[in-house]
């Protein structure tokens, strides 16, 4: 497995960007639709997968085992901002 910056210029925190959005966009959406919650693994790595395939990083560079570490990743981060989070919703919106 290569590394994409290895073959050409490649904008980590675009993707990062990108993907973030893509993401909140594919849930937007699903919920305009009248859909129940989506599995937010799945949208990660389908949003992942569409925003690779754009950029030419097919699974031959990036196979599946580094987009399980990647979708994996935002729980991590995800589980660090909770906290955060309920603190700031209890001084935004105090009981």
């Amino acid at each position: 497995m290569s590394h994409p910056s290895a073959q050409s210029t490649f904008d980590y925190s675009q993707l990062a960007f990108d993907w973030r959005a893509g993401f909140f966009a594919a849930i937007f959406a699903s919920f305009q639709r009248g859909e129940q919650s989506p599995d937010i693994d799945i949208v990660h790595r389908e949003v992942l997968d569409r925003l690779l395939l754009e950029r030419g990083v097919g699974m031959d560079i990036w196979d599946v085992l580094v987009r399980e570490k990647l979708v994996s990743a935002w729980h991590h981060q995800l589980r660090q901002l909770v906290p955060v989070f309920s603190y700031s919703t209890e001084l935004i919106f105090p009981q």
